[in-house]
């Protein structure tokens, strides 16, 4: 299971779970909540490039299912949603109207960084399509929630080894971002 750091906008870092709620190596490797997937360079989904309309249309023409709404940041909102054989992904529905053109680019330049990015600590990106009004980025889901609310749902204050190890996780997980030339602005 997967914590997902920051609010629903998507920030593409996570820790386990485990490595909050249990003690855990601080290196031990994520479980992709799909389990399926053989080589994480590989999209799961693949893009087909016709849809219509914002509202479900789009994601059901791709072999998805609306399960509800998560979150909703500036840029647009995150929906759960499931695919055919019932694994769940985050969609970032971004509305293309709502943009400035400098906002779009920087929408399409986010999801090249996103399938640059392998490892073990970044959540995953899947997929990507686009119709006339709007763009939807697949991301792995973090089953779990966010750190925050996870942190704050917790009886009694975490162990000092504990937090250590969600710290190096986090710190492996922007040095891979910093290695690929990468500045990552968006961390709470």
């Amino acid at each position: 299971k997967l914590i997902r750091l920051g609010g629903a906008r998507g920030n593409a870092i996570g820790v386990p779970r485990r490595a909050v709620l249990e003690n855990q190596r601080p290196f031990a490797r994520l479980r992709a909540h799909n389990a399926r997937a053989t080589d994480a360079r590989q999209p799961l989904v693949r893009a087909r490039h016709s849809a219509r309309g914002i509202g479900g249309r789009p994601l059901q023409a791709r072999g998805y299912t609306r399960v509800k709404q998560i979150g909703q940041g500036a840029f647009g909102r995150a929906t759960l949603v499931h695919n055919k054989t019932g694994d769940a992904y985050v969609v970032k529905e971004v509305p293309l109207a709502t943009l400035t053109a400098t906002e779009r680019e920087m929408a399409r330049t986010e999801i090249e960084v996103l399938r640059t990015l392998r490892h073990q600590n970044v959540i995953r990106y899947v997929d990507h399509f686009e119709d006339s009004s709007a763009l939807y980025i697949v991301m792995q889901y973090a089953d779990s929630g966010d750190l925050g609310k996870v942190l704050k749902g917790l009886k009694k204050p975490l162990p000092e080894a504990q937090i250590l190890q969600i710290f190096v996780q986090v710190c492996m997980a922007l040095q891979h971002v910093h290695e690929q030339q990468i500045l990552h602005r968006d961390l709470k």
